[in-house]
């Protein structure tokens, strides 16, 4: 009986090494890239400078954010694998630099074992993160849902200690996220506080603490 081994699969980032032929743009804070609905225009973008948000706007008008991405993600692939409309908006929250990938360059690099495997490394990241926003707004509380994302953000990757310092929206911009009123969220606010999850700094800036969060997200369950 054969066993099945798994695969070892690189990191999925690119650089502009990957793509001599692409055309650099830049895009300015608050600058669409591209629009949810739209027709696929013949490109990909690889971003070299600057983070853009994954949004998605429900059926019913509430928009929802699905997760950042920053220098050497690809954004817009879908479309060099058939997708003909695109399937978020992309918006750019800091000034961006990026580079434009046509079909036909893209082609060329997907010859490449190592490229292939990156772009399979990719759509896998991808259905993660999608996962992770499933289960946040699956969530039956605003605080759990709140506490789901504070779990799911990127700055847990880059440290192994207890606590992440992070920057926060506003409670509207949050509960625009989150498909609710921004009362809900300043509610949801005070009970992850009394939880021990947030610790209020400055700017809204704040302190969050992995084990109590965990242990609320235990008690929801």
């Amino acid at each position: 009986m054969t066993t099945w081994q798994t695969l070892d699969l690189p990191r999925p980032q690119f650089t502009a090494d990957d793509f001599p032929d692409a055309r650099e743009i830049a895009v300015g804070q608050g600058r669409f890239v591209l629009f949810e609905g739209e027709g696929h225009q013949g490109h990909c973008y690889l971003i070299t400078e600057g983070q853009l948000d994954v949004r998605l706007v429900t059926s019913s008008g509430h928009e929802t954010l699905l997760y950042r991405l920053g220098p050497g993600e690809l954004v817009g692939e879908l479309g060099m694998f058939g997708q003909r409309v695109r399937t978020a908006s992309i918006l750019a929250i800091t000034p961006c630099r990026l580079l434009q990938i046509s079909p036909a360059c893209f082609k060329r690099r997907f010859s490449s074992d190592d490229f292939r495997l990156r772009i399979m490394s990719l759509f896998l990241s991808r259905y993660q993160r999608s996962h992770d926003v499933i289960c946040r707004l699956g969530q039956p509380t605003i605080a759990a849902k709140l506490c789901r994302y504070l779990l799911s953000l990127p700055q847990w990757q880059q440290i192994s200690g207890p606590h992440i310092i992070v920057q926060l929206g506003s409670h509207s911009e949050l509960a625009r996220m989150l498909s609710c009123q921004r009362e809900t969220v300043t509610r949801a606010f005070k009970a992850l506080q009394q939880f021990g999850i947030l610790e209020s700094m400055e700017n809204r800036t704040y302190r969050v603490h992995r084990q109590a969060a965990q242990m609320f997200m235990d008690d929801e369950a």
